[in-house]
């Protein structure tokens, strides 16, 4: 008899295992990606002004044009985007209210709303 669980368990730390040796991180001209989403999402516009003070340190990819601040990278990534991050948005306006009921969740979502709203990060 096989134990598929155990292939899977295996599967599972083996990928995780490289993960951890491997960490990915994010090309340069993907860190204004979600940020642009969610300027869509919220006002409907490409602008970046509103997370200017997170641009301080990184601006590679960044251009002002008239006062405002654009991702200067093809519009496509963030449009694809859109119902993704509206989706979570939405599950975690939904959620928030039952964080109430354990200390470490409720923590965690308010990390993620403050970092959310404020800054355009959804790590």
């Amino acid at each position: 008899m096989s134990r598929p669980w155990a292939t899977y368990a295996l599967l599972l730390l083996g990928f995780f295992s490289v993960l951890a040796a491997f960490p990915v991180y994010t090309p340069f001209d993907s860190k204004l990606t979600l940020p642009t989403t969610l300027s869509l999402l919220r006002e409907g516009n490409i602008a970046l002004d509103e997370y200017a003070p997170t641009f301080q340190v990184h601006q590679n990819g960044l251009f002002e044009r008239d006062g405002h601040y654009y991702n200067y990278f093809p519009l496509g990534p963030s449009l694809v985007a859109v119902p993704m991050v509206a989706l979570v948005d939405g599950f975690v306006r939904l959620v928030t209210p039952v964080g109430g009921l354990h200390p470490s969740l409720g923590r965690s979502l308010a990390h993620w709303r403050h970092l959310h709203d404020t800054t355009g990060l959804v790590t």
